[in-house]
């Protein structure tokens, strides 16, 4: 169906009995969120001014917008109708847009954009643009092009993504790009099942099980490989361990990037091995039962000997499984599956003691090194510390700068565990620290309210700042710390060439390391490899960027070294292919090429109006590093990942994404 077809087809949706549409309808069927705009492209459609548009005069318009584009758009502009533009309906109308693209510039700004397209498409100083000088005026957009190649039906519907298609030798070239980037953990994961396969055959072949049913013999083999991964589900959740590899040489060959990856995998795969060794045993006693004659009832079975703690335990793997699936999980019941997945691992662990006779010696060395993990964690995060400076930004963001205690030594892009004793009395929550190590007397945070605990932290701060009453100082509010634990970010420092890639609050970590990337190559540090850091950063809102944007200015301002290549994308905003939009669009561009300053940030670096082309900016990566080893970083929304991902298997790029 063409773009064009499909309009229509809404058309015919939303005319109702009489086939035509009101403005309502039309503004509805559309979805126009400015009135402003939405009238005047319904003035133009309404041929006969009929305050109704029948089907005739809506394919007429499309076909005079698409014959005469920029008549078209001269008719959107011209408020009037008196064949000409002056200031104030070029103003009403760039607000218009300029709204309906998620952007809001102050009067003054919006005033400069209006001059500098009067001042360059004005020609005969009249203070009123004709047909012809608004022409020429646009043919100095780089915009321009793109939107007389786009069929004007597109402009009131997303524009559709194309199918990411490969040829066999793309696909088998990314999937080598793909073995080079997870060899480590391709190797590891091979280890790993290799030992579980391993251990089952020892088990199901023993020699004093040979006269057993095949269905004993599984439940021995599960049984077996149950003791190992019920030892072995402990080490990735233990951060400081983790902490401590990352910083020797094992963290070149072992997968620790993907250390909360591997817990959850072991946690199904000791569920599916306790599901087999329960089935296992119960088919087991049924054909025993019926071979032998034995008039053992199955509840018996299960309520005597090893049965009753089998049986408890297989409910227990239940309880954690299902309490751990994502819609638990993720979807404000963090507290739930915490909650259960400690307590209920702990009587797992007891029981496992009682109900396998040699799981002490699989278990010992793991359970003795969490116990050593517990001590050094509870003796840190004892330690009181308090917030010395609370902000609350745009999009529900609280930043939250807390008093960093002497002994708190940490490295650009690691994170911390917060507990506020004002929120709650036990709970623990992940945060990175936005601060670079070089800063010593606070540490920073930026907190999105998003749960339960987050939205309590954000509401009671928004409450002291509103009732402060003149009085800048905020309660000195304790807090207790846990940490620091590095990131795969911290990575970066064995880089050459860089690529960042942070969506909304996932900048936190890369505000840390931009901060003191630049202080060490202003220091001359020896440990910064770094030549080239191509920073990405997209937000849906304009005023999400106000978190760190300050900071962005001083990077930009005292980088004397090139270092930094800083792109800003508005998502929520067209990416232009809409006449709507042009003149705007024409106006940040004119001001750009004469102050080459962005009217928006004031980053020198333009920001692009919609999502990035990643499509578009892997090639001229490539293109400009096209034998060097670009490392790429991501912290942001899940489902860019693989996108990504695919992108860096595709060009030879390294991948690693904040796991927390």
């Amino acid at each position: 169906m063409s773009n064009l077809d499909a309009l229509a087809q809404k058309f015919q949706e939303y005319a109702g009995d009489d086939r035509r549409l009101n403005l309502e309808e039309f503004q509805t069927a559309f979805n126009l969120n400015n009135k402003y705009l939405c009238e005047r492209l319904f003035h133009i459609f309404d041929v006969d001014q009929t305050q109704g548009i029948n089907f005739q005069e809506f394919q007429q318009s499309f076909k005079q917008a698409q014959e005469n584009p920029l008549e078209f758009a001269f008719k959107l502009h011209d408020g009037n109708d008196d064949g000409c533009i002056d200031k104030t309906e070029l103003t009403k109308f760039i607000r218009a847009s300029l709204r309906e693209a998620n952007f809001d510039l102050e009067t003054a700004k919006l005033q400069q954009v209006r001059d500098i397209l009067f001042e360059k498409a004005d020609t005969n100083q009249n203070d009123e643009i004709s047909l012809a000088e608004f022409k020429q005026l646009l043919s100095q957009s780089p915009h321009l092009q793109d939107i007389l190649a786009v069929s004007p039906a597109q402009w009131l519907q997303p524009k559709s993504e194309d199918l990411d298609k490969k040829s066999p030798q793309e696909y088998w070239l990314q999937r080598w790009h793909y073995i080079q980037n997870n060899w480590i953990k391709l190797l590891f994961l091979t280890l790993y099942f290799g030992i579980n396969i391993t251990l089952f055959y020892q088990a199901y072949s023993l020699p004093q099980y040979a006269l057993n049913t095949t269905w004993y013999r599984i439940a021995r083999g599960c049984g077996l490989a149950l003791n190992f991964n019920g030892a072995l589900i402990l080490v990735p959740i233990m951060r400081r361990w983790m902490t401590w590899l990352r910083k020797t040489q094992l963290n070149n060959y072992l997968p620790i990037d993907e250390h909360i990856s591997f817990h959850k995998l072991i946690g199904q795969i000791i569920f599916a091995l306790g599901l087999a060794h329960t089935v296992a045993h119960l088919v087991n006693h049924n054909l025993e039962s019926h071979s032998f004659q034995i008039g053992y009832p199955l509840h018996l079975f299960l309520l005597y000997g090893s049965g009753h703690t089998g049986l408890i335990l297989m409910l227990l793997l239940l309880l954690m499984w299902f309490t751990a699936l994502p819609f638990i999980r993720e979807k404000g019941k963090f507290n739930l599956f915490y909650t259960i997945h400690v307590f209920t691992y702990v009587l797992w662990i007891g029981l496992m003691l009682i109900h396998g006779p040699r799981f002490y010696k699989w278990a010992v060395a793991s359970i003795a090194a969490f116990l050593i993990e517990l001590i050094v964690r509870y003796r840190r995060s004892t330690k009181q510390t308090h917030v010395v400076n609370a902000q609350v930004l745009p999009s529900n963001v609280l930043a939250l700068e807390i008093a960093r205690p002497h002994d708190f030594t940490f490295k650009a892009s690691d994170y911390l565990y917060l507990r506020c004793p004002n929120v709650s009395t036990y709970e623990w929550h992940p945060f990175t620290i936005s601060s670079p190590p070089e800063r010593e007397d606070a540490i920073s945070l930026h907190i999105r309210a998003l749960g339960s605990w987050t939205g309590t932290l954000y509401s009671q701060f928004r409450s002291f700042a509103e009732n402060r009453e003149g009085n800048t100082s905020v309660p000195r509010i304790p807090v207790y710390l846990d940490g620091p634990y590095h990131s795969p970010s911290s990575h970066i420092y064995q880089s050459e060439y860089a690529v960042l890639i942070a969506g909304g609050i996932g900048v936190t970590p890369y505000a840390s390391l931009l901060q003191s990337i630049l202080h060490q190559r202003q220091t001359e540090s020896s440990l910064l490899k770094l030549q080239k850091v191509h920073f990405y950063w997209f937000n849906r809102t304009q005023d999400s960027f106000e978190w760190l944007l300050e900071m962005l200015q001083r990077l930009e301002a005292e980088d004397n070294f090139d270092l930094f290549d800083i792109n800003l994308y508005l998502t929520g905003a067209p990416q232009g292919a809409n006449m709507q939009f042009v003149t705007a669009y024409t106006a940040f561009d004119l001001l750009h090429q004469e102050h080459q300053v962005d009217l928006i940030t004031g980053l020198k670096n333009q920001t692009q109006a919609g999502r990035p082309k990643w499509d578009e900016i892997f090639p001229k990566l490539k293109e400009q590093y096209p034998t060097e080893q670009v490392d790429v970083y991501y912290c942001g929304p899940r489902g860019l990942s693989r996108i990504l991902r695919r992108q860096c298997y595709k060009h030879g790029f390294s991948y690693r994404k904040e796991n927390f």
